[in-house]
């Protein structure tokens, strides 16, 4: 996505259709609802440099952030209201801009928990 004067690829993102309108080919210029984050595994993006890019989506308009840890199997939700963080079975509340999307937070790690 170009949002402002930055290019940025979050790894997974939510928008509104109707925010969008058509795909003319290109990046999308228009921000996020919901942008994650997933912190890699060995040594990858340190908590606070998620925390930074978090602070980058919000301040281009981006509602709400997750930032995943895979390690710990725990979502950081960072919004311009507040900051909280889940595991296990505690649901992630709804966001306003999100009223119906309320997972668990174990169910951001099924895939990684499947693996032998």
């Amino acid at each position: 996505m170009r949002l402002g004067d930055a290019t940025r690829a979050a790894d997974a993102a939510i928008w509104r259709r109707s925010d969008l309108g058509a795909y003319d080919g290109g990046l999308r210029r228009v921000p996020p609802v919901l942008a994650v984050e997933v912190a890699g595994a060995d040594g990858g993006d340190s908590e606070e440099a998620l925390r930074k890019k978090a602070k980058w989506y919000l301040s281009v308009g981006t509602s709400v952030v997750w930032v995943l840890f895979p390690e710990r199997r725990e979502v950081l939700v960072i919004s311009s209201e507040n900051q909280a963080r889940f595991s296990g079975d505690e649901t992630i509340p709804a966001h306003p801009a999100l009223p119906e999307l309320s997972p668990q937070a174990s169910e951001l790690f099924i895939q990684i928990s499947s693996r032998g």
